[in-house]
């Protein structure tokens, strides 16, 4: 995290350090969105370097989903406010495709924020656990989820990693893929800093240490 790194572990329950929460706001525009957001370079250089950024402010989506099933089925989710913003920029690691984001759901109030942010963080038990389902004739999906909680951060903070294997008996559809998110609440946001990496068989710890330095990082500008 921004001030202290802690090794998270497999936590569920509704968080319970303090919400910083700021007086209720109007939606920013576009370009204030923009400027509060992830740029290239704030991107971890332990995710490679940036090659190309893209942003974008339509409706991400109608519910806020922390993890789901291979099959596509949502475990944990919460209704969506109608002001979203996406930035989304890959990166060049050597031989590995990575991925770096930020989504942002401005709400309109912070206590509605800290509402579904709390919502989320109760059921955050439920992501965990080895999910598989059949991929194509002769594949399968396995997906590996673990979750945590550090402490320390200024804004409270879960994280949702889910370490995908794609097995085949055709040696071309075999892959290792990883993903984290980190969920944070600031003001009347919810933030969602998300890193995707290919091949990978895991998120290393100093990734998910960057990446919730990051998501702390990102979230003291939606704050006011």
């Amino acid at each position: 995290m921004m001030l202290q790194r802690v090794a998270a572990g497999i936590v569920g329950g509704v968080l319970m350090s303090a919400v910083l929460v700021a007086p209720a706001a109007s939606a920013v525009t576009d370009s204030e969105a923009k400027a509060n957001m992830l740029n290239e370079t704030e991107v971890p250089a332990i995710f490679g370097k940036a090659k190309d950024y893209e942003f974008n402010s339509k409706v991400i989506g109608k519910s806020i989903g922390i993890c789901g099933t291979p099959e596509g089925k949502t475990l944990v989710s919460v209704p969506a406010p109608s002001s979203q913003f996406l930035v989304d920029i890959e990166t060049r690691n050597k031989k590995t495709y990575t991925d770096v984001m930020e989504r942002v759901y401005q709400f309109p109030t912070a206590a509605a924020a800290q509402a579904s942010f709390q919502t989320l963080a109760a059921e955050l038990s439920t992501c965990n656990g080895v999910r598989t389902a059949a991929n194509g004739p002769t594949g399968s999906i396995k997906d590996i989820t673990s979750t945590g909680s550090p402490p320390g951060g200024e804004y409270e903070v879960f994280f949702v990693q889910v370490n995908a294997r794609f097995n085949d008996t055709d040696k071309r559809y075999r892959d290792r893929t990883s993903v984290l998110g980190v969920y944070t609440q600031a003001g009347d946001a919810i933030i969602e800093t998300f890193a995707y990496v290919n091949p990978a068989t895991r998120i290393s710890v100093k990734q998910r240490n960057a990446l919730l330095d990051l998501g702390q990082q990102l979230s003291a500008k939606w704050v006011g």
